[in-house]
């Protein structure tokens, strides 16, 4: 049911005789009860003739804010000359229309994006230089568009940043959907049309085809996720292994394929050098005489060569039965049951770890640890091949406080340095500044400004600090 109008808008009462617009015939009455905004603009001046309530409405305006006012003082700076390039195609032919977006000021300073649609040709006698135009304001619409967009461009970036492609196929039907990332891990070039399921299946390697085909034919049930890894066809270029996941929806009736294909061949390629460094690696600690021993699922040492109890200052006989859940320093940043834990799920390890020795003092050892099972494939414990590391770990230290040491020695002055020579070597100011060819005080000030930088307050700490500076620049450090 129409809207009943209880007072004459805007338009008819502005009505003048010989002007007939879409405004005043009442056409603009019509689009009030649709929010549409409607407008009447001289051609040769470019003013605004007429409009409907819905328009003022639309800029927050009133009637006399709007009649015969420039319609450009509306648009953004950047419209302008569209907006006369607009006029002058649609005024060429009696009758043309032209439909564009433009971005129009309200009147509380906020920007709208409106679509107009100018039609051009007289409605009455002396109407012939009129352009009128439907007004919507279509901010909403814009926004979400750009917003759809946006996400649609990071959506794409994301999959490039990860190599990682996704695809869809209706159950039935030969081809589906692939993403744009997808069709460059498969070295094609996008079409309009994903390729279908057989030629796909020709660019994983023959060997892996038979396996894919499974897999798929495998999925039934919606909400169940499968993994799987193939790689592609070496006719194409170099192989490429790729890790995926699919499941299945139900869209309309139908049943959807959806998966996500990454191209992991780097990381397979880092896991086997890695493994092979391993396997490599602990194999050289095995026959290297150093510390080796078996610790059960519960902790405690079953075996050990004479190496490995030395370093915790046990004999092997003693170091049989006692708990290494005893050996562990507090300091340690894993605990022994969490080293055990990921034994118990088959993971070995190579890390470093700091023990109690017996006589209380830490141990810093090379840990390379490997789990152990039964002929049952039960896991039973845990063989390590240890390194004694600790003198490695104090050179570290060393290094690290002669760095320290040294960066504070830098920031003293040439003539401060030559005072604190004198100074570690325990010679009285006087004696300073006769050797410096200085006055007393000079040295005292010097004395004073180094011991400021250096963040000391006696003779000591600045001995400390020139024998810990010292300590890694002698020709007789160890590397």
């Amino acid at each position: 049911m129409a809207k009943k109008r209880t007072q004459p808008s805007s338009s008819a009462s502005r009505s003048r005789s010989g002007d007939a617009s879409l405004c005043q015939l009442g056409f603009g009455d019509h689009l009030d009860e649709f929010g549409i905004g409607c407008i009447c603009i001289d051609t040769t001046s470019l003013l605004i003739r007429d409009s409907n309530s819905s328009f003022l409405g639309l800029l927050q305006l009133q009637a006399v804010d709007v009649i015969g006012s420039p319609f450009l003082k509306l648009l953004q700076q950047d419209d302008r000359q569209q907006f006369a390039n607009d006029m002058q195609v649609v005024c060429r032919v009696q009758g043309s229309s032209i439909t564009r977006d433009y971005s129009v000021t309200r009147k509380d300073g906020t920007t709208a994006s409106m679509q107009f649609t100018f039609v051009y040709g007289p409605l009455a006698k002396n109407d012939s230089d009129t352009v009128s135009a439907t007004v919507t304001d279509v901010t909403a619409q814009r926004r979400a568009e750009a917003q759809l967009a946006l996400s649609k461009e990071r959506f794409e970036l994301a999959q490039q940043h990860t190599k990682m492609g996704s695809w869809e196929l209706v159950l039935g039907e030969a081809r589906g959907w692939w993403s744009k990332e997808l069709y460059e891990l498969h070295r094609m070039t996008p079409t309009a049309q994903a390729p279908s399921v057989k030629d796909f299946m020709l660019r994983i390697h023959p060997e892996d085809r038979e396996y894919v085909a499974e897999i798929v034919k495998s999925i039934e049930e919606p909400n169940v996720t499968l993994t799987f890894t193939y790689r592609s066809d070496p006719s194409l270029g170099p192989i490429r292994v790729f890790a995926s996941c699919v499941d299945i929806t139900i869209r309309d009736g139908k049943q959807v394929l959806n998966g996500t294909t990454q191209d992991i061949t780097e990381r397979q390629q880092l896991i086997e050098a890695l493994q092979r460094s391993e396997h490599q690696y602990r194999r050289l600690l095995e026959t290297a005489g150093e510390g080796f021993c078996y610790v059960s699922s519960d902790g405690v040492f079953t075996g050990a060569n004479e190496a490995a109890a030395n370093m915790l200052g046990y004999t092997t006989e003693e170091l049989i039965g006692k708990n290494i859940y005893d050996m562990h320093s507090i300091e340690s940043p894993k605990t022994t049951s969490e080293i055990l834990s990921r034994r118990a799920r088959g993971i070995g390890d190579v890390y470093e770890r700091k023990l109690k020795h017996r006589d209380g003092h830490d141990v810093w050892v090379l840990v390379s640890s490997t789990p152990t099972h039964d002929d049952n494939g039960v896991f039973e414990g845990v063989r390590a091949t240890l390194i004694d590391i600790t003198d490695r770990k104090k050179l570290e230290a060393i290094a690290k406080n002669s760095a320290v040491a040294n960066a504070r020695l830098e920031m003293l002055t040439r003539r401060e340095k030559d005072v604190l020579k004198h100074v570690v070597a325990g010679r009285m100011n006087k004696v300073i500044a006769k050797k410096l060819d200085l006055s007393e005080k000079s040295v005292e000030r010097h004395r004073s400004n180094l011991m400021k930088k250096l963040h000391v307050q006696s003779v000591a700490e600045l001995v400390r600090i020139s024998v810990i500076a010292e300590a890694w620049t002698k020709d007789d450090r160890p590397f």
